[in-house]
């Protein structure tokens, strides 16, 4: 798409005649903008031609003469997601992070020079992808890094997602429809802020790129129905994840309800809470729900335009989100986490909802995998086996 936009700039030319210095001279009013790189917004503005003022003998001018130049200009959007398929924004200019330790390399090269190397958790500016290799900007320094290894912001990509990251803001977690102590309504983790590229308030919702694109792919699968995924969590710190572990082992201690919810039948409490390093950490998991479209507007990163969902309603699910215990299921029975098969011949719990089930498909043809015990839960194993 693209939009004119007409300025005018205007070039007042005034003569002056100094008959005692015999000197005419003219003083021109022009427009000027500056262009100047910021980090904090991409892409940078393109720089606009400047009015030339055209050589004029003096003939050609007289006193108080004004001339008005009208410079029509073309200002392109970019619909990025119309040649994508996937992404709405481009991964240049987005949120990157280390995963795992990620070398910083001075070419795209795994033998060659190793400018640095990046900790888990660090983060950087993606200036270029390029194959296998993003081009970064870490800390002052620049360089290549293997993107397999790392994670990408989601809403700097998918920006028309519902992010409502309850942990980082007031944790949904409960077992039996009880609050867990330390846990129902705290803030577990600052993952809020200022989004730049976006220009507004954002949750940070860190993925591995890979997943990112399956998650891409989910997300335009649910808009062609007027639908919309609503994300509550992807990456969750390892402490937070510790926390979440022995707040529900003290209220299963205290409250035998609770205990019964989460050990019915053929499940047990290792099927709703990790007490080791889960796939949250690293990296190929979301917790996600479904929404119809409610409202939507026209929105703009630089020269990109995309469609921002500006509110959801919900669809009802088989239990609320991160309840933790068996009426979360989305099978009738466990299956292991890292099986890609054994899920698709598996008898759906009888408390899965159409929406859950909606939801599922879109997820999974997407190419991520169910987790048995939450309907909410998927995992992306073609990145826990690249990792």
């Amino acid at each position: 798409m693209r939009r004119k936009k007409r300025n005018a700039v205007i070039l007042i030319v005034c003569a002056l005649a100094l008959a005692a210095l015999g000197v005419l001279g003219f003083f021109v009013l022009s427009m000027e903008k500056h262009d100047r790189f910021s980090p904090q917004k991409f892409p940078p503005q393109k720089q606009e031609s400047r009015a030339a003022v055209p050589a004029s003998s003096h003939s050609e001018a007289t006193a108080n003469q004004v001339i008005e130049i009208e410079l029509e200009e073309e200002e392109e959007e970019i619909n990025y997601l119309e040649t994508n398929g996937i992404f709405e924004l481009p991964v240049s200019g987005s949120s990157g992070y280390a995963s795992v330790p990620v070398g910083l390399y001075g070419e795209t090269d795994e033998n060659g020079e190793i400018l640095a190397v990046l900790a888990p958790g660090d983060g950087f500016r993606i200036c270029r992808e390029a194959g296998n290799w993003w081009l970064v900007e870490a800390d002052g320094m620049r360089g290549w890094v293997m993107h397999r290894y790392c994670m990408v912001n989601l809403p700097d990509l998918l920006p028309s997602i519902v992010y409502r990251v309850d942990n980082a803001k007031a944790s949904l977690l409960r077992s039996s429809g009880k609050a867990i102590p330390g846990l129902t309504g705290e803030v577990l983790y600052q993952a809020y802020g200022w989004n730049p590229r976006l220009e507004r308030e954002e949750f940070i919702v860190p993925v591995l790129y890979e997943m990112a694109k399956k998650i891409g792919k989910a997300q335009q699968s649910a808009a062609e129905d007027g639908n919309t995924l609503i994300i509550y969590e992807a990456f969750r710190p390892y402490e937070v994840q510790r926390r979440i572990a022995a707040s529900l082992e003290a209220l299963m201690a205290a409250d035998a309800e609770v205990l019964e919810g989460v050990n019915r039948g053929p499940w047990s409490e290792g099927w709703f809470v990790a007490t080791r390093i889960s796939n949250h950490q690293r990296g190929y998991a979301i917790d996600v729900s479904l929404g119809a479209v409610t409202g939507r507007e026209e929105s703009r990163s630089g020269s990109y335009v995309y469609s921002r969902i500006t509110d959801a309603a919900e669809y009802e699910m088989p239990s609320p989100m991160h309840e933790l215990s068996a009426a979360a299921v989305c099978f009738e029975n466990p299956i292991s986490s890292g099986d890609r098969e054994a899920w698709k011949t598996a008898a759906p719990a009888q408390t899965m909802t159409p929406a859950a089930s909606l939801l599922q498909r879109y997820c999974t043809e997407a190419g991520m995998s169910p987790l048995a015990s939450e309907w909410w839960h998927f995992n992306d194993l073609d990145c826990r086996d690249a990792l």
